[in-house]
């Protein structure tokens, strides 16, 4: 769950457990993000995360990313 641009809650791979990370948006360089989900994932919830993403920044524009970062 994308809490803020600073705070994300994610499950890591192989565990079961939920962890919190915190500066996991790297604001200083190229960006790729990987989202995976299951096969019985709807697909409006692998839209709505990617919809999230991209109220934090203009996904083209890493200086957007930057500056929002400044902002919150």
């Amino acid at each position: 769950c994308l809490q803020s641009i600073h705070e994300i809650r994610h499950r890591p791979v192989g565990s079961k457990v939920e962890a919190t990370a915190t500066a996991w948006l790297p604001l200083d360089g190229p960006l790729s993000i990987g989202l995976t989900s299951g096969a019985s994932t709807p697909d409006n919830l692998v839209g709505s995360a990617i919809a999230r993403l991209s109220e934090f920044c203009n996904p083209l524009s890493l200086a957007s990313c930057q500056e929002r970062a400044r902002e919150m």
